[in-house]
Protein backbone atom coordinates (compact mmCIF):
# COMPACT_ATOMS: atom_id res chain seq x y z
CA UNK A 1 0.00 0.00 0.00
CA UNK A 2 2.82 2.38 0.76
CA UNK A 3 4.20 1.87 -2.78
CA UNK A 4 0.85 2.87 -4.23
CA UNK A 5 0.70 6.03 -2.09
CA UNK A 6 4.29 6.93 -3.02
CA UNK A 7 3.40 6.39 -6.68
CA UNK A 8 0.38 8.69 -6.35
CA UNK A 9 2.48 11.41 -4.71
CA UNK A 10 4.99 11.35 -7.55
CA UNK A 11 2.29 11.67 -10.13
CA UNK A 12 0.67 14.58 -8.25
CA UNK A 13 4.05 16.34 -7.95
CA UNK A 14 4.73 15.64 -11.61
CA UNK A 15 1.30 16.97 -12.52
CA UNK A 16 1.86 20.18 -10.54
CA UNK A 17 5.31 20.64 -12.12
CA UNK A 18 3.91 19.93 -15.57
CA UNK A 19 1.07 22.41 -15.02
CA UNK A 20 3.54 25.10 -13.86
CA UNK A 21 5.69 24.49 -16.91
CA UNK A 22 2.63 24.81 -19.15
CA UNK A 23 1.74 28.16 -17.58
CA UNK A 24 5.29 29.44 -18.06
CA UNK A 25 5.42 28.22 -21.66
CA UNK A 26 2.05 29.80 -22.43
CA UNK A 27 3.35 33.14 -21.18
CA UNK A 28 6.31 32.96 -23.53
CA UNK A 29 4.50 31.40 -26.49
CA UNK A 30 1.67 33.89 -26.28
CA UNK A 31 3.95 36.79 -25.46
CA UNK A 32 1.69 39.42 -26.99
CA UNK A 33 -1.18 38.38 -24.70
CA UNK A 34 1.17 38.32 -21.73
CA UNK A 35 2.56 41.76 -22.57
CA UNK A 36 -0.91 43.23 -22.75
CA UNK A 37 -1.22 42.66 -19.01
CA UNK A 38 1.96 44.62 -18.37
CA UNK A 39 1.39 47.59 -20.69
CA UNK A 40 2.47 50.89 -19.30
CA UNK A 41 0.15 53.82 -19.81
CA UNK A 42 2.01 56.62 -21.54
CA UNK A 43 0.46 59.98 -20.78
CA UNK A 44 -0.25 62.53 -23.55
CA UNK A 45 2.47 64.91 -22.21
CA UNK A 46 5.01 62.06 -22.29
CA UNK A 47 3.93 61.13 -25.83
CA UNK A 48 4.44 64.76 -26.86
CA UNK A 49 7.85 64.90 -25.16
CA UNK A 50 8.84 61.68 -26.91
CA UNK A 51 7.65 63.04 -30.26
CA UNK A 52 9.41 66.40 -29.81
CA UNK A 53 12.62 64.64 -28.77
CA UNK A 54 12.50 62.25 -31.73
CA UNK A 55 12.02 65.20 -34.10
CA UNK A 56 14.99 67.00 -32.54
CA UNK A 57 17.09 63.86 -32.94
CA UNK A 58 15.99 63.56 -36.58
CA UNK A 59 17.09 67.13 -37.27
CA UNK A 60 20.48 66.51 -35.58
CA UNK A 61 21.06 63.27 -37.51
CA UNK A 62 22.99 63.98 -40.69
CA UNK A 63 22.40 60.60 -42.31
CA UNK A 64 18.61 60.20 -42.61
CA UNK A 65 17.28 56.78 -43.52
CA UNK A 66 13.73 58.05 -44.08
CA UNK A 67 12.48 61.27 -45.62
CA UNK A 68 11.16 63.87 -43.20
CA UNK A 69 7.57 63.04 -44.18
CA UNK A 70 8.07 59.28 -43.71
CA UNK A 71 9.77 59.80 -40.37
CA UNK A 72 7.04 62.11 -39.02
CA UNK A 73 4.26 59.83 -40.33
CA UNK A 74 5.88 56.79 -38.70
CA UNK A 75 5.94 58.40 -35.24
CA UNK A 76 2.51 60.03 -35.58
CA UNK A 77 1.20 56.51 -36.20
CA UNK A 78 3.27 54.81 -33.47
CA UNK A 79 2.25 57.37 -30.85
CA UNK A 80 -1.37 57.21 -32.04
CA UNK A 81 -1.82 60.89 -32.68
CA UNK A 82 -4.74 62.10 -34.76
CA UNK A 83 -3.91 61.90 -38.51
CA UNK A 84 -4.47 65.66 -38.79
CA UNK A 85 -1.51 66.10 -36.46
CA UNK A 86 0.75 64.81 -39.25
CA UNK A 87 -0.05 67.76 -41.53
CA UNK A 88 0.22 70.21 -38.64
CA UNK A 89 3.63 68.80 -37.71
CA UNK A 90 5.00 69.08 -41.23
CA UNK A 91 3.56 72.55 -41.75
CA UNK A 92 4.21 74.24 -38.39
CA UNK A 93 6.34 72.24 -35.99
CA UNK A 94 9.20 71.11 -38.25
CA UNK A 95 9.99 74.70 -39.21
CA UNK A 96 10.03 75.86 -35.56
CA UNK A 97 11.55 72.88 -33.75
CA UNK A 98 15.22 73.80 -34.33
CA UNK A 99 14.59 76.84 -32.12
CA UNK A 100 13.44 74.48 -29.34
CA UNK A 101 16.61 72.49 -28.66
CA UNK A 102 15.83 71.69 -25.04
CA UNK A 103 16.05 67.98 -24.17
CA UNK A 104 12.68 66.42 -23.31
CA UNK A 105 11.68 65.73 -19.72
CA UNK A 106 9.48 62.74 -18.90
CA UNK A 107 7.20 62.06 -15.94
CA UNK A 108 8.94 58.79 -15.11
CA UNK A 109 12.25 57.04 -15.59
CA UNK A 110 10.75 54.11 -17.51
CA UNK A 111 9.44 56.26 -20.37
CA UNK A 112 12.73 58.20 -20.38
CA UNK A 113 14.64 54.92 -20.73
CA UNK A 114 12.37 53.83 -23.58
CA UNK A 115 13.07 57.15 -25.30
CA UNK A 116 16.85 56.85 -24.88
CA UNK A 117 16.93 53.24 -26.12
CA UNK A 118 14.95 54.20 -29.21
CA UNK A 119 17.15 57.23 -29.83
CA UNK A 120 20.29 55.12 -29.60
CA UNK A 121 18.86 52.70 -32.13
CA UNK A 122 17.76 55.47 -34.50
CA UNK A 123 20.89 57.60 -34.20
CA UNK A 124 23.49 54.86 -34.39
CA UNK A 125 21.86 52.16 -36.51
CA UNK A 126 24.62 52.55 -39.11
CA UNK A 127 27.30 52.49 -36.41
CA UNK A 128 28.30 56.09 -37.13
CA UNK A 129 28.72 58.00 -33.88
CA UNK A 130 28.10 61.73 -33.97
CA UNK A 131 29.36 63.40 -30.81
CA UNK A 132 26.63 66.07 -31.04
CA UNK A 133 23.99 63.34 -30.86
CA UNK A 134 25.75 61.59 -27.97
CA UNK A 135 26.04 64.92 -26.13
CA UNK A 136 22.38 65.72 -26.68
CA UNK A 137 21.29 62.25 -25.52
CA UNK A 138 23.48 62.63 -22.45
CA UNK A 139 21.65 65.90 -21.68
CA UNK A 140 18.35 63.98 -21.86
CA UNK A 141 19.77 61.29 -19.57
CA UNK A 142 20.92 63.84 -17.00
CA UNK A 143 17.71 65.88 -17.16
CA UNK A 144 15.70 62.71 -16.47
CA UNK A 145 18.14 61.47 -13.80
CA UNK A 146 18.89 58.14 -15.50
CA UNK A 147 22.60 58.14 -14.71
CA UNK A 148 25.62 58.33 -16.94
CA UNK A 149 26.57 54.72 -16.16
CA UNK A 150 23.19 53.43 -17.36
CA UNK A 151 23.55 55.45 -20.57
CA UNK A 152 27.09 54.18 -21.18
CA UNK A 153 25.94 50.56 -20.69
CA UNK A 154 23.00 50.99 -23.09
CA UNK A 155 25.18 52.66 -25.71
CA UNK A 156 27.88 50.01 -25.36
CA UNK A 157 25.32 47.17 -25.46
CA UNK A 158 23.86 48.54 -28.67
CA UNK A 159 27.20 49.16 -30.36
CA UNK A 160 28.32 45.60 -29.53
CA UNK A 161 25.43 44.07 -31.47
CA UNK A 162 26.72 42.41 -34.59
CA UNK A 163 23.71 43.45 -36.63
CA UNK A 164 20.83 45.76 -35.91
CA UNK A 165 17.53 44.22 -36.87
CA UNK A 166 15.56 47.22 -38.09
CA UNK A 167 12.51 44.97 -38.47
CA UNK A 168 12.20 44.67 -34.69
CA UNK A 169 9.84 47.20 -33.16
CA UNK A 170 11.12 50.21 -31.31
CA UNK A 171 10.74 50.11 -27.53
CA UNK A 172 7.86 52.61 -27.66
CA UNK A 173 5.89 50.30 -29.98
CA UNK A 174 5.78 47.64 -27.29
CA UNK A 175 3.83 49.98 -25.02
CA UNK A 176 1.44 51.62 -27.45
Amino acid sequence: MSNKTESNRCSIVDLIAENSLCIILKRFLYKSEYQKEEKMVISPPDRMSYFKGILLLYLKNIDHRDSQEEFVKKFVDILRFDPAFYEFTLRDIMSNIPAIDEPPYFSGKEIAKIFIKDCIRIAFDKRIIDLKEVGWLLQVVLKNQLGEEWFARELFRFLMLKKVNTQNPLEIERYM
